[in-house]
């Protein structure tokens, strides 16, 4: 399921093909029956590419600041975090890995919380979260423009036919089997989503910046490239390996990544980050201490304000 939404990934930036007409085909069909609003998706996740890691208007991960993180968590200081344990951390994994894709598609969790400046006047008096009018169904939602409402209804019919075709399965030969070939894959899916996206802009050697140091140079450098082994260039198509790429030509298609990356390496020089260490044991380290260390980020000095990074908890 994973090489498909990438697939369909591919389709949403006309990667896939030269024709924009199949690009939209073959994406569309992909993620309806992956349960994903194609069009809608597609729309937001191109913001996501225009502002990347812009604190105020990234489409994507955005991260806390400090006090933002503690406001959260209804903390008045750091040191209140030290009940928080390992098994904290796990839970807070699980809950993030199983069910954030689709909280995401609801409401727009992780992405910027900045609604009312939306050209149309379409955020005024909404925010993300459940039932606050900011999601990926809703034509009306501030993430989109006057102009997307037939694109965002053509999504959410996709998403009803598959649902009436998983139904006629299951009234046909029993829910059982669409739960065992359906939906427990579905779960995995929204496991890889989150473990991919999430760590490709989230480390600490990985820049945020305020709207007024932000550039789409400087965002589109702000990411990372990982190694997840074979699995990665095989089954994700090196949308772990080549994200940097990704980022500055979104359009070379994931078959010509690899000798492409290669050439931006060269390019970029120092500005290009990786970090390949361990492979896949590596990913998944550097994924824990992701969540167990890092959830807020600050300036690193007072003379760069606009420029933050992911620190610390316990500041060592």
């Amino acid at each position: 399921m994973t090489g498909l939404w990438v697939l369909g990934h591919e389709c949403g930036h006309g990667a896939f093909s030269t024709s924009d007409a199949l690009n939209d085909v073959v994406g569309y069909v992909l993620h309806s029956a992956l349960l994903v609003p194609y069009f809608s998706w597609k729309i937001s996740h191109r913001k996501h590419h225009k502002a990347t890691n812009n604190l105020s208007k990234d489409m994507g991960f955005v991260p806390n600041t400090k006090d933002h993180f503690l406001r959260n968590r209804h903390l008045s200081t750091i040191a209140e975090l030290s009940d928080e344990t390992p098994l904290y951390t796990m839970f807070s994994l699980l809950q993030l890995q199983s069910t954030g894709w689709l909280v995401y598609l609801l409401t727009n969790a992780t992405s910027h919380n900045q609604h009312e400046r939306q050209k149309e006047g379409r955020g005024i008096g909404k925010s993300d979260g459940f039932l606050h009018g900011v999601n990926h169904f809703n034509s009306n939602s501030p993430i989109f423009d006057d102009k997307d409402k037939d694109k965002v209804h053509a999504s959410n019919i996709g998403l009803l036919a598959t649902l009436a075709i998983l139904m006629a399965v299951a009234y046909g030969y029993g829910w059982k089997l669409v739960a065992i070939h359906y939906f427990a894959p579905y779960i995995l899916l929204n496991n890889w989503i989150i473990l991919i996206t999430s760590m490709q802009h989230s480390d600490p050697s990985v820049p945020h910046y305020s709207p007024q140091s932000w550039n789409w140079s400087r965002g589109s450098a702000a990411t990372i490239d990982r190694d997840f082994g074979f699995i990665g260039r095989f089954f994700f198509h090196s949308i772990i390996e080549t994200h940097v790429l990704h980022h500055h030509v979104s359009t070379i298609p994931f078959y010509n990544a690899a000798e492409a990356s290669e050439a931006m390496k060269r390019v970029l020089g120092r500005h290009y980050r990786s970090d390949t260490r361990g492979g896949i044991v590596g990913y998944f380290k550097a994924m824990w201490m992701r969540i167990r260390l890092y959830h807020w980020v600050e300036p690193t000095s007072m003379k760069y304000q606009g420029v933050l990074f992911y620190k610390k908890r316990n500041s060592l």
